[in-house]
């Protein structure tokens, strides 16, 4: 140990360098370490920095018009961006406003209950009453309906009667010189009953002249006389009402195609593409709860929808003297179930429209058969889809015998006429309904 406290202090500078230079490798090992790290740290910031830049440079923006698909652009998302992007949006929310409160309009129009204080609930003195009252509306109300598209039907027997018996007694005694029938000869009476046809079709066809349509109420799905039956339900009460909204829409467009696309008076019945409405059925609309009933039915607790049969097209309509659905006499209807944030999702399953009963509309569906001038056809299906949210799914059409019913009274026209059965769906707005 000696030696070497001898050979340090003879060499005290020698040893002084070596201590300073270890130490400074040493701290030079600690300095460097902490510099990368800062380094690294820097470094980092920085790249994010400029991430944060190209995201900005690379943002993209989708905007979504409606009837197109969604349109999506890269640019930099700034203040005058955000502003246009602001306006933009501003305007398509107000269009699509205006089309709603169009669309609304439309599909509402005039429909106002036949009978005030029914609907939702009616006042509890009138409960045992209410469905008289009701249907003795309806009934004045289908009469009036009636009357405004101008239908009828040909002159009764007893009316052509009393007509023949003039026209037989002036033609005898005027063109044949001959006091009564019984002294004609077989020539003579085969010129009367010539004659007598002759007058006969003339009436029917002076009478075709005053009417647009032939029709009769018994073509009308009337509701059940409340006597004598069990007592209907509100549900069934509106069905009643919404049937015959149903139907007006129905024979309006039927005189709206008698009018033309000039839109003027519905001219005759020769003139018109429909003669003769020969049947109009609307299946019952599925009230209560049933197991099958589809979500969203129209209404909560009593229940409403038409997912069942024939209300959405997907089953044949029922008997004309089918029984009534029942609910609960005079239960309310219970709260409408409308969310208009979710989409009226298709199923094309059931009809080419894809259209079935949702939140935000419910579907009815009507089986319609009528006499149509042949090739007049698609001013009928104009006509109906222009009246309200009405569309035809199906379409039946056969020849039909226009001189066989010229014999019953029906005069037609001399264009060819068919028997056309169709199947009709109408869309039900529920924010009115």
């Amino acid at each position: 140990m000696k030696p070497v406290l001898d050979w340090v202090k003879s060499n005290v500078l020698v040893v002084v360098l070596g201590v300073v230079a270890i130490g400074s490798l040493v701290a030079g090992w600690f300095l460097s370490s902490s510099m990368n790290a800062a380094v690294r740290e820097k470094a980092e910031t920085r790249a994010r920095k400029l991430n944060e830049l190209n995201g900005i440079e690379k943002g993209s923006i989708t905007l979504s018009i409606p009837g197109k698909e969604p349109t999506s652009k890269q640019l930099v998302i700034n203040q005058p961006v955000l502003d246009a992007y602001k306006s933009i949006t501003g305007t398509l929310k107000e269009d699509a406003d205006k089309v709603h409160q169009l669309a609304l309009q439309r599909n509402r129009q005039d429909h106002q209950p036949v009978m005030a204080g029914v609907f939702p609930q009616p006042p509890a003195e009138k409960k045992a009453v209410i469905a008289f009252g009701l249907h003795k509306e309806l009934m004045a109300a289908y009469d009036a309906l009636l009357k405004s598209v101008n239908a009828g039907m040909p002159p009764s027997n007893d009316v052509i009667g009393e007509n023949l018996v003039r026209r037989e007694s002036q033609f005898v005694e005027s063109t044949l010189k001959k006091a009564s029938r019984e002294q004609l000869d077989a020539r003579e009476l085969a010129d009367l009953r010539e004659e007598l046809t002759r007058s006969r079709l003339a009436i029917y066809g002076e009478h075709a002249q005053k009417l647009t349509v032939y029709m009769s109420a018994d073509a009308l799905d009337l509701p059940p006389s409340p006597e004598n039956r069990k007592a209907p339900g509100l549900g069934q009460l509106f069905d009643w009402q919404w049937k015959f909204w149903i139907t007006k829409d129905i024979l309006k467009a039927i005189a709206d195609a008698s009018a033309g696309t000039s839109g003027g008076t519905p001219g005759s019945v020769l003139k018109s593409p429909v003669k003769q409405v020969l049947s109009i059925r609307i299946p019952d609309g599925s009230f209560g709860a049933a197991k099958d009933q589809p979500q969203g039915s129209a209404f909560g607790g009593g229940g409403m929808g038409f997912g069942g049969a024939g209300g959405d097209g997907a089953a044949p309509p029922p008997a004309p003297d089918a029984p009534a659905t029942a609910a609960a006499p005079n239960a309310p209807l219970g709260v409408p179930q409308l969310d208009v944030t979710q989409e009226a999702a298709r199923d094309y399953k059931r009809s080419f429209t894809g259209r079935a009963t949702n939140p935000i509309y419910d579907v009815r569906t009507a089986y319609v058969t009528l006499i149509v001038e042949t090739a007049r056809m698609p001013e009928l299906f104009d006509a109906l889809a222009k009246r309200n949210f009405m569309t035809v799914l199906d379409v039946t059409v056969r020849p039909a015998d226009a001189f066989a019913a010229a014999r019953d009274g029906f005069i037609f026209g001399k264009a060819p006429v068919s028997e056309v059965t169709m199947t009709i769906e109408s869309v039900w707005l529920r924010e009115w309904t």
